[in-house]
């Protein structure tokens, strides 16, 4: 995978993880939460839908901040 966008995807149609049988699906059931449908309109400026899922995700795990886990002393060596 080239970028976190790509394996932002992945775990959404992994049968195991989320389960949903493509990206659309995903996309139909949180159009369906109104407050996620109002979010997606406010940030994006229109509708849920694949693209934009996947950059709130992305976008989202970028905030994450690893502190000192034990990859991050096996990375520091």
């Amino acid at each position: 995978m080239k970028t976190l966008e790509e394996q932002a995807a992945l775990p959404i149609v992994i049968q195991w993880k989320m389960g949903q049988p493509n990206l659309e699906a995903a996309v139909a059931k949180i159009s369906t939460i109104s407050e996620y449908d109002q979010r997606f309109r406010e940030v994006f400026g229109r509708p849920p839908n694949g693209t934009d899922l996947v950059r709130a995700i992305a976008s989202y795990e970028r905030t994450q901040v690893s502190f000192d886990s034990p990859f991050d002393s096996f990375y520091r060596r």
